[in-house]
C-alpha cells in the first residue's frame, strides 16, 4: 500500500482537528455570552420593575447570538452532527433565557422558530446550527423552573398576580408536556422535574390565596 494513502489520512485529521478547535473556541465564546445573560436573569429576582430590565435583557439576547453566527461560519453544513454535541449544552441554555425574556415581554410561550429567529438567524438552508426539539423542550423545562423560584421572589416584594400568571401559564404548559411520549430518559427526568415546578407555584398562589391577598 502507497504511503501517500496514510498521509491523506493525516491531512484529514488535521484538518478535522482544526474544525474541532475553532469550533470549541467559538463554542467558549457562546457559553460566555449566555452566562452573563443568565446574570441578568438572575438579578431579575432583586428587581422590583421587571419590564425595566427587558432592553438589557434583549441586548444579552443579541450577543449570545453573534456567538451562535460565529459558530456557524466554522461549522461544515454537510458534518452538523459530528459535532453538534460541542454546542447543544450551551444552545439549551440560550433556549431557556430567550424563553423567560419571551415570556417577560410577551406573556407567551416562544415558540421553536421564534427562538431560531434569535440565536439562528441565518437562512434555514444555509444555517449550520440549529435549535433541535430535545434542547428547545429542555429549555421550557428550565423556563418554568425559572417562574417558579421568580415567582417566590415576586410575592415577597407584594407582586402577587405574577405567581397567578405564571402558575396558569407553566400548568398550560405542563398540560401540554403531558400530550408527549418521551423516549429520551433526560427528558422524561426534566418533565417529573417540572410536575414539582408547578406544584410549588400552585402552593404559592394558595398561600396568597387564603390569605385573602388576591383581589
Amino acid at each position: 500500500m502507497e504511503s501517500s494513502f496514510f498521509f491523506k489520512l493525516n491531512d484529514y485529521l488535521e484538518k478535522e482537528s482544526q474544525c474541532r478547535e475553532n469550533l470549541r473556541e467559538c463554542r467558549d465564546r457562546c457559553d460566555a455570552a449566555v452566562r452573563s445573560a443568565a446574570v441578568l436573569v438572575e438579578s431579575l429576582h432583586k428587581e422590583r420593575d421587571l419590564s425595566s430590565k427587558l432592553q438589557e435583557l434583549y441586548e444579552s439576547l443579541r450577543e449570545v447570538a453573534s456567538g451562535f453566527v460565529r459558530l456557524q461560519s466554522n461549522v461544515p453544513v454537510d458534518e452538523y452532527y459530528k459535532y453538534n454535541e460541542l454546542w447543544r449544552s450551551s444552545l439549551s441554555q440560550a433556549v431557556a433565557v430567550g424563553c423567560l425574556v419571551y415570556y417577560l415581554d410577551c406573556n407567551q410561550l416562544a415558540d421553536i422558530f421564534v427562538l431560531e429567529r434569535i440565536f439562528c438567524p441565518k437562512e434555514p438552508e444555509a444555517s449550520s446550527v440549529r435549535i433541535e426539539l430535545e434542547d428547545y423542550l429542555v429549555g421550557v423545562c428550565n423556563l418554568v423552573g425559572e417562574l417558579s423560584r421568580l415567582s417566590v421572589n415576586r410575592v415577597t416584594i407584594g407582586d402577587f398576580e405574577f405567581a397567578v400568571k405564571a402558575a396558569k401559564f407553566s400548568s398550560e404548559v405542563l398540560a401540554g408536556f403531558r400530550l408527549l411520549n418521551f423516549r429520551n430518559d433526560y427528558l422524561r427526568r426534566r418533565f417529573d422535574g417540572m410536575k414539582y415546578d408547578v406544584k410549588k407555584l400552585e402552593e404559592v398562589v394558595y398561600d396568597i390565596s387564603i390569605r385573602g391577598l388576591l383581589k
